[in-house]
């Protein structure tokens, strides 16, 4: 049950819809009800599974268990956030990222921001847009927006006037970034 939890956090990078994730999460519940072995073997090097599947292995130590072989995934609708994974490459998608045998890395951060972009969280945005990360019981995706026309060329949040959310913050060689928090 816990790999369903590790996977879940990235299964939506792929395409995959949190009923989906739900789903295989419940499918698992029921075959450790039947005493089905549904234990992946675990791993410390790709190596160490199969072709078709990788070693989960987180870039940080978040998890309390060892990684284990994951199926790769098919990226058919990988999307188009690009995702930093662990091995300090950026991919055009998390899915992609697992794809070539990598877990995406905690934060867009831990890599180097391709050219013309900035890290935001998880993603990165691009020039002439901003950082909008919403937290909270209702936590969305962050996301990249278009900076409105007083913001261009500006350092101060008040650029804004009443169209942002929660704290804006300026940082430079960034951006503006916004948190916004939903209760």
């Amino acid at each position: 049950m816990r790999v369903c939890l590790v996977a879940a956090l990235f299964a939506v990078g792929c395409g995959s819809t949190h009923a989906d994730v739900d789903a295989a999460a419940s499918d698992d519940a029921a075959a450790d009800d039947v005493g089905v072995d549904v234990t992946p073997q675990t791993c410390q090097a790709n190596t160490d599974c199969s072709q078709d599947t990788f070693c989960a292995k987180p870039c940080k130590t978040i998890i309390d268990h060892p990684p284990t072989c994951q199926p790769r995934p098919t990226c058919d609708d990988a999307g188009t956030q690009r995702a930093c994974a662990c091995d300090g490459h950026v991919y055009d998608s998390a899915c992609l990222a697992m794809a070539n045998g990598v877990l995406p890395a905690p934060f867009a951060s831990d890599c180097p921001a391709p050219d013309g972009t900035f890290a935001c969280e998880y993603i990165y945005c691009d020039a002439g847009t901003y950082c909008q990360m919403v937290h909270g019981l209702t936590s969305q995706p962050d996301t990249c927006l278009a900076l409105p026309p007083a913001c261009v060329g500006s350092t101060d949040c008040a650029c804004f006037g009443d169209a942002g959310c929660g704290t804006c913050q300026y940082v430079p060689d960034a951006g503006f970034r916004w948190s916004c928090v939903i209760d």
